[in-house]
């Protein structure tokens, strides 16, 4: 990733929202999310979070700094389905889940949480080589009236889910001030902001 590449929490945010299938009027903050994802409701069963979790941290380990796991992220993504997500990206993304399993079972006997670091490593590589090659638009795909055609992948789903573990990352506090360099400007970190009549925005060089 370029160094001169500037991570924008609003853009962020938003690439979240799409990647979720879920609408711009949506009630989705950064601290709804947190909130959300600190309650004992989830959308996920067990066998579902313990995929997700080794996926997660599998895309985003711990280096030197801390990695998905330590960020929150499956829990964050799994309150994204519970809350906020489209109904057939609920679909997509557990049928993304459950073919993982089934490869990694079908290759290795175990589930994917049972794979040592470098196991889940090798398997994932080649799932996404596999899962991310192009692909013609689906029957049901609808007209495109961009200037900018949608692209097509095997599996939308785990397309869906690799970005939402990077985005979910990158908007944490984590992925923000220990991955990235984060400039206390104008202040401490403050996730989501109360807009008051007469607040002006913060300047920018980054894209808004």
């Amino acid at each position: 990733m370029s160094e001169s590449f500037e991570l924008n929490r609003r853009l962020l945010l938003r690439n979240i929202l799409v990647l979720a299938g879920a609408t711009f009027s949506t009630n989705l903050s950064l601290s709804a999310l947190a909130e959300v994802a600190r309650s004992p409701d989830t959308f996920l069963d067990a066998k579902g979070l313990d995929i997700l979790v080794a996926v997660a941290d599998t895309i985003i380990p711990a280096t030197d700094t801390p990695g998905a796991l330590a960020a929150g992220v499956p829990a964050k993504l799994d309150a994204l389905l519970l809350r906020w997500a489209a109904p057939d990206t609920r679909e997509m993304m557990i049928a993304s889940l459950e073919r993982i399993d089934a490869a990694v079972q079908a290759a290795t006997g175990k589930t994917i949480s049972a794979l040592s670091a470098e196991e889940r490593l090798a398997f994932l590589l080649e799932h996404d080589k596999a899962a991310l090659k192009s692909a013609p638009p689906p029957e049901n795909a609808p007209e495109q009236v961009s200037l900018f055609a949608k692209s097509y992948v095997v599996d939308q789903g785990y397309q869906r889910i690799k970005g939402l573990v990077v985005s979910l990352y990158y908007v944490s506090e984590i992925g923000m001030t220990q991955e990235r360099v984060y400039e206390h400007v104008p202040g401490k970190w403050v996730p989501s902001l109360k807009i008051t009549p007469g607040m002006r925005p913060f300047a920018s060089p980054g894209p808004m």
